[in-house]
C-alpha cells in the first residue's frame, strides 16, 4: 500500500472518527490532515478566501465529508486538484454527481454503520413514549413505514417486548418475516399506535391530504430518515392533542410548523452516532481508502 497516497486530505466536520481511525488515515496523507469547516457553501466565492485558504484548496485531492457538506460546483471549482471524495455517509443528496462525474473524481460511500444504534434510538423513543401514555410497549400496534435493514431491526427489538408489528415498503410486496405482517400505507396509518419512518431518504412517502387516514389514537411517530419523508401540516398535530413528534438531528426541524412546537421533541444528534458507530464507521472508509489506493496503483 501506498502509505502516503494523497498530497492533502481534508476532513469535513460533518464527518466524524475516532482517534484511530485519524491517525490511519494521516498515513495516507502528505500533508497534515486539514479538519476545519470548509470556507466554502452555496452562495460563497473564492474571492472570499485567504492566500493560505487558497493554497490549501488547490492541493487537496482527497475531501472525506458526511451528508451535511454541500459538494456542488462551487466547491468543485475551489478544489482543482480533487480526485477522490470519499463519503461518510450512505447518501448522496448533496452532492453534485453530474459535476462530480464530469471531473473523473471518484466517489464512495459507507452503510449500515449506523443502523444499531439508529434501531436502539427509535425502540427507547416507542418505550418512552408509551410509558408517558400509561401504556407498555407490548400492548402497542408498531407500524414501520418502511422495512430495510433498519426496519427490520426495529420489528425485531420492538417484537421482543411483545409489540404487534406491521410495516408497508416501497415494493408493496411482503418481506421475509415470520412474525411483521405485511400491510397497506393506509392501514398503517389508520390502525398503528405508534408509527417510525424508514423509508428511503427524501422520498416523500406521505402528502397533506393522507393525513386524513391517520389514527386519532396514534401516540408517537419517529423519524429518523435524512429529512422529512411527508408533507407536513398542522392538521397532524392538532387531530390528535396526545400525538408526539420525534425527529432525530438527521430530520429537518425547519420544516415543521409552530403550531404546538411542546409536542415535537427534537435531538441535535444523528441517532446513528455512537462510539460503536463512529468506530465502524472509520473502518468502512479506511477500507473504502485502500481498495481506492489499489485501484489508482492498478
Amino acid at each position: 500500500m501506498n502509505s502516503r497516497a494523497f498530497e492533502q486530505i481534508w476532513i469535513a466536520p460533518d464527518a466524524v472518527f475516532d482517534s484511530v481511525a485519524l491517525h490511519a488515515l494521516q498515513t495516507f496523507s502528505k500533508w497534515p490532515i486539514i479538519c476545519h469547516p470548509l470556507p466554502l457553501g452555496r452562495g460563497s466565492s473564492a474571492e472570499e478566501l485567504s492566500p493560505r485558504q487558497l493554497q490549501e484548496l488547490q492541493r487537496v485531492d482527497c475531501l472525506i465529508c458526511g451528508w451535511e457538506t454541500i459538494v456542488d460546483v462551487i466547491l468543485l471549482d475551489a478544489l482543482p486538484a480533487l480526485r477522490y471524495l470519499s463519503l461518510r455517509c450512505t447518501s448522496t443528496k448533496n452532492v453534485e454527481l453530474s459535476a462530480v462525474s464530469e471531473r473523473a473524481i471518484r466517489i464512495t460511500t459507507i452503510a449500515e454503520y449506523g443502523d444499531p444504534a439508529t434501531a436502539e434510538f427509535v425502540v427507547r423513543q416507542l418505550l418512552e413514549s408509551a410509558a408517558n401514555n400509561f401504556r407498555e410497549l407490548g400492548g402497542c400496534e408498531v407500524g414501520l413505514i418502511g422495512f430495510g435493514a433498519v426496519g427490520k431491526r426495529v420489528a425485531d427489538l420492538v417484537h421482543a417486548f411483545g409489540a404487534s408489528v406491521s410495516y408497508c415498503n416501497g415494493s408493496g410486496k411482503p418481506a421475509s418475516s415470520t412474525f411483521a405482517r405485511h400491510k397497506s400505507l393506509y392501514d398503517i396509518l389508520a390502525n398503528s399506535e405508534l408509527i417510525s419512518f424508514h423509508s428511503p431518504a427524501y422520498l416523500k412517502v406521505l402528502e397533506a391530504a393522507d393525513w386524513k387516514d391517520l389514527n386519532g389514537n396514534v401516540l408517537a411517530m419517529v423519524v429518523t430518515t435524512l429529512g422529512l419523508p411527508f408533507e407536513f401540516n398542522d392538521f397532524l398535530l392538532t387531530k390528535n392533542s396526545r400525538l408526539q413528534l420525534i425527529l432525530d438531528g438527521c430530520a429537518l426541524a425547519e420544516n415543521v410548523p409552530a403550531i404546538q412546537v411542546e409536542r415535537v421533541r427534537f435531538f441535535k444528534i444523528p441517532s446513528a452516532r455512537s462510539k460503536d458507530s463512529i468506530r465502524r464507521a472509520g473502518d468502512y472508509v479506511l477500507n473504502n481508502m485502500m481498495r481506492e489506493v489499489e485501484v489508482v496503483n492498478g
